[in-house]
Formats: structure tokens, sequence, C-alpha cells
């Protein structure tokens, strides 16, 4: 296995009788380190981006549906409504009424159903 020179380098611990004896050195040492530390700060921005945009679903067109309207009962609209609450079902509140996507709560139900969840 081939070795990182620079790693080494970079790693190994330098021996100073006194940091006072040394002030050059040691302000040498301290603006290398600033300056991979900026370097390793962009590259970690720049993965934190890349990775939000794989994780980020596709915009899909949602038909919002009033709860009551979608609701089918197999369990009662009080548990459907705190699976709402909790994040359970795609949904939103206006104005008091939760607006459900169909999809999300059939396959909430389905999930409850069968025991997935």
């Amino acid at each position: 296995m081939v070795a990182n020179r620079g790693l080494e380098a970079f790693c190994r611990p330098r021996v100073m009788a006194h940091t006072a004896d040394h002030p050059k050195e040691l302000a040498a040492l301290v603006e290398t380190l600033a300056r991979r530390l900026d370097a390793l700060a962009a590259d970690n921005a720049l993965m934190r981006a890349e990775l939000a945009k794989r994780n980020t679903p596709p915009e899909v067109s949602v038909e919002w549906t009033p709860l009551k309207r979608a609701w089918r009962g197999r369990f009662s609209y009080e548990t459907a409504r705190a699976w709402c609450e909790l994040g359970y079902v795609r949904a939103i509140k206006q104005g008091g009424r939760w607006l459900v996507d169909p999809v999300s709560l059939r396959a909430a139900v389905t999930s409850r159903v069968s025991g997935a969840a």
C-alpha cells in the first residue's frame, strides 16, 4: 500500500523545545491548519449540497382532498386525523380542516392493516 506522504507529514508530531523559541514555525503550522480547515469546510458544504439534491424527492402534483371525504372508515376519523398530525399521512391544515393526499392516506391505512407499520 502506498502511503500518502502529505498526510504522513501532516500527522507526524513535531517536536519543539519551546514554542516561544519557534514563533515563525508555529505561525506557519497554524496557517497550514487554517487553510486545510477552510478547504475541508468548503468540501463538506459541496457534499451536503449534493446530498440534498439527491435526497429531495421530485415534485409531484398532489390533489389535496379534505380528510372527511378521503377517509373510508377502516379506522376512526380521529385516528386518521392523528396520523396527519404525526406525519404518517401527507397532509396540510387549512382553516382548521385537514387536506390530505389520498394516495398517502391509502398507503397509511394499508400499512396499518397489513401490520407493516
